[in-house]
């Protein structure tokens, strides 16, 4: 895929490497555009990267453009990928609100992408040097799962779906609860991969995320848990026709 000239790096400890992180980054941000064609729903803008202390998405997008922060330095592919993903996934929802849907969301995208570039590398890497890096992605992906595993004192050769109804059960959906749980909604985005990986249409959803909550979105301040309204989420995707993969997303969470 070529470079994604609206994509702007402006990161500060990466020396030499920043032309190629530009290349990286780019392999995520052209298979969004392809992914969700809708584009965010604060429309398509420069995307801006810098680093940061830790990986954020700016909220206030008055500025013409959205800011996203990343902390990896040097050639750290998969950490950049891992992170960009998921604060990308920010974008295509909406910057100014969160829970702990949106954030499992956000979660299962990193995993997504890492799985996406573990194997189109292998095959079609930006540089045919690289094609070794492949195995990098996946096995950042395992490492995260496997934190995870252990957090949960699970066993690393089960499933790490074995997890999840214990989990999911114990999310009140009538109230708001922490939507920055890591290991919690790393456990859901397991789940919620296997709808995304096996559905591409699934992803023309994204962006009815952020309309699908509790509270008012006020522009360019951050809302942080609100509570997923999954009976408004259905309903905007009926209107576009998407109504069965909705009801798949939600099915997962029995409400």
């Amino acid at each position: 895929m070529p470079i994604d000239e609206s994509l702007r790096i402006e990161l500060d400890n990466v020396n030499n490497d920043n032309p190629f992180i530009h290349v990286v980054l780019s392999e995520v941000s052209n298979k969004f555009r392809n992914l969700i064609p809708a584009g965010p729903p604060l429309g398509q803008k420069e995307v801006r990267v810098y680093s940061g202390r830790k990986p954020q998405t700016n909220s206030d997008t008055s500025h013409g453009h959205y800011r996203i922060y990343l902390t990896p330095s040097g050639s750290n592919y998969r950490k950049f990928v891992f992170q960009f993903a998921h604060e990308l996934m920010h974008i295509y929802i909406d910057p100014r609100i969160t829970n702990w849907f949106i954030e499992s969301i956000c979660e299962m995208s990193s995993l997504y992408f890492l799985e996406y570039l573990g194997q189109k590398w292998k095959g079609n890497p930006p540089y045919p040097n690289w094609k070794s890096y492949a195995r990098e992605f996946n096995n950042y992906k395992t490492l995260a799962i496997r934190e995870t595993k252990d957090h949960y004192k699970g066993s690393f050769n089960s499933d790490i779906l074995y997890l999840y109804d214990p989990i999911i059960s114990q999310v009140n959906f009538q109230e708001e609860i922490e939507p920055n749980d890591r290991n919690r909604n790393r456990v859901i985005a397991c789940k919620l991969i296997q709808i995304f990986r096996h559905n591409e249409t699934a992803w023309h959803l994204i962006p009815l995320i952020g309309q699908s909550n509790n509270k008012e979105i006020i522009p360019n301040t951050f809302t942080r848990n609100s509570i997923p309204d999954f009976g408004k989420f259905v309903a905007l995707a009926r209107e576009l026709g998407l109504g069965a993969e909705a009801e798949e997303i939600v099915g997962l969470f029995d409400v």
